[in-house]
């Protein structure tokens, strides 16, 4: 019998590619949800989707997302919220998006034998000094009035909200915290395709001061193995985990070297993060996962470096 798979926010980076993925498999019944109108889709190309049935619903709609309360899934990947900079520094937007939409889904479409694995983000740790963060650490984040903090908020809010609920309702789940993923499909207002698009047409490229900031890229394939692998092997789950690379570079040396790929005349700019106003915006200066939990469960790593990672993604851009 297949596994019933649902992918909500399918028509979003990590969404489209996990579908294209589980696509060619053919052990799986998979429906893609998201609140975007079929003939608007950009990353989903249905007729090259053939083993996919997409559902147009918005999660944060009870009467929309309580007609789907009669399917039974197995496998729930809860990819769908806001992001970007502007987008999450709205309060009232992002608590509908994380909060509102992922107790619908606990509400409406888990049920008592259903598998439940939920994006959740880095950004969780806040500003926490001590690298590299284990899943145990503090979370650090600015002041109460700071909008800057809402989704790292909502995400840790909700981490807690599905282990609470997993009791009650007999479920299992997977939380997963990202670290800083990209590649093909991804926004355009992103760093990595931006820096590309920049170079392509050799723009200045800007980045927030003081410009030494590090970061851990993590391909998206190698994150897509990962969420394949919950879905087709007898994995452990009710855990929380760091999922990227362990491995820093620093966001003006990545650009450097998109520069040199491309051939670009690109130059880097810094500029300062008073463009988002009355957000009290602060960068975080480093960001590294501890991936030790993941290698020892779960037997995972990333095994696509920075610059084969890069060199996909613009061949993606290149060609599409």
């Amino acid at each position: 019998m297949k596994k019933k798979i649902l992918i909500i926010g399918a028509e979003g980076f990590v969404g489209s590619n996990l579908a294209y993925n589980l696509n060619d498999k053919d052990n799986f019944q998979i429906y893609l949800m998201d609140l975007v109108k079929r003939e608007k889709l950009k990353n989903l190309k249905l007729n090259k989707l053939r083993n996919c049935k997409y559902i147009k619903c918005n999660i944060q709609n009870k009467n929309e997302i309580q007609k789907f309360k009669f399917y039974n899934f197995d496998y729930i990947y809860h990819l769908a919220s806001l992001v970007g900079v502007e987008k999450v520094t709205n309060t009232a937007e992002i608590i509908n998006s994380i909060i509102i939409g992922t107790q619908n889904v606990i509400s409406y479409l888990v049920k008592k034998n259903s598998k439940l694995i939920f994006a959740s983000t880095s950004e969780v740790y806040g500003n926490n000094p001590n690298l590299p963060w284990n899943e145990t650490d503090q979370m650090l984040v600015g002041t109460y009035d700071s909008p800057r903090w809402n989704y790292a908020k909502c995400k840790s809010i909700m981490e807690n909200y599905i282990m609470e609920a997993s009791y009650a309702k007999k479920f299992k789940f997977l939380v997963l915290r990202f670290f800083n993923v990209y590649g093909p499909r991804q926004s355009k207002y992103f760093l990595i395709p931006k820096i590309i698009k920049n170079c392509k047409k050799n723009l200045i490229c800007k980045i927030y001061y003081p410009g030494n900031q590090t970061r851990c890229f993590t391909y998206i394939d190698d994150v897509i193995y990962f969420l394949y692998k919950a879905c087709s092997k007898n994995i452990r789950f009710n855990e929380i985990i760091n999922i990227g690379s362990n491995k820093k570079s620093k966001v003006k040396d990545v650009i450097k070297l998109i520069v040199k790929i491309t051939k670009s005349k690109s130059k880097i700019k810094l500029y300062k993060l008073n463009r988002i106003k009355n957000s009290k915006f602060k960068d975080v200066i480093n960001r590294q996962p501890d991936i030790n939990k993941i290698k020892k469960l779960y037997n995972w790593k990333p095994s696509t470096n920075l610059l084969q990672g890069l060199k996909k993604t613009i061949f993606y851009l290149d060609n599409n």
